[in-house]
């Protein structure tokens, strides 16, 4: 595999300072780049051939830094739709999660529209962020931001999420956390009629873990409703953490833990 990589020396030689190459650990050619994602992460490439044909791919790093960012395009969606046609204009295709182009024989070209794909990809992936809206939202969401803002933990509110039914939610918050791995983490606040709620949360949460079970569900219960022992029964069970009511701190606390839940 090796060998795709000395296609581009020559191509690297005249560029200078700020490319590298290397081997990931399971031998694949890689080459550092002197570009970085919003979020800091480095823009980093994986080279090889297959026959006669030479392939450069993102490694996944593009939906990686998209989703750190607030942003999830794996799924289905309005933020991947963006994402795809922003690479297709550079010839580039998303397979899965990884964007990837085949550099047919001109593999510096092929390098530069890359790179400029992943940038574009970028942009175009933010485009669906939106900025958050307090009107007739629950007292808790401001101390929620705040907490999210304190430990830098990118998020986003109102994300849309698809359950193993194909059924769309809507949650309040989904943010991210940069541990020994990305954890990815769904809120929601119980307000008004908690029983109600917990029970629909329910079924709900059950419906997205089937679909994503790797997203962690958390609930917090706004400052001043009545929560009872049945609807913390109704929930517990397909959540990985309940904050009850006047407690917004246990997010605090599962921010430093990493992440890790413990139900208050």
């Amino acid at each position: 595999m090796t060998d795709a990589l000395d296609l581009l020396q020559p191509y690297l030689d005249a560029l200078g300072t700020g490319f590298a190459s290397a081997s990931a650990p399971d031998g694949t050619p890689v080459l550092a780049t002197p570009f970085r994602f919003l979020g800091g992460s480095p823009l980093e490439v994986a080279v090889w051939r297959e026959g006669a044909d030479t392939y450069i791919t993102d490694r996944g790093l593009l939906l990686d830094s998209l989703l750190i960012g607030g942003v999830d395009a794996f799924e289905v969606s309005a933020h991947r739709d963006r994402v795809i046609a922003a690479l297709a204009e550079h010839g580039v295709e998303l397979d899965g999660s990884i964007a990837v182009t085949k550099a047919g024989v001109d593999i510096g070209a092929a390098l530069h529209r890359l790179i400029q794909a992943l940038l574009s990809g970028q942009a175009a992936g933010r485009e669906g962020l939106r900025p958050p809206h307090e009107a007739g939202q629950p007292r808790v969401y401001r101390a929620i931001c705040e907490i999210l803002n304190d430990h830098g933990a990118p998020f986003q509110q109102d994300y849309r999420v698809r359950g193993l039914s194909r059924r769309t939610y809507h949650l309040d918050f989904r943010f991210v956390l940069r541990v020994t791995e990305i954890v990815s983490a769904a809120l929601v606040v119980i307000s008004g009629r908690s029983l109600e709620q917990a029970e629909r949360w329910h079924y709900r949460f059950r419906d997205i873990h089937g679909a994503r079970p790797r997203l962690q569900r958390l609930a917090i219960v706004d400052d001043g409703v009545a929560w009872s022992d049945d609807a913390q029964v109704a929930l517990v069970q397909e959540t990985e953490l309940i904050i009850g009511p006047g407690d917004v701190g246990g997010l605090d606390r599962y921010l430093r833990a990493g992440g890790v839940a413990a139900r208050t």
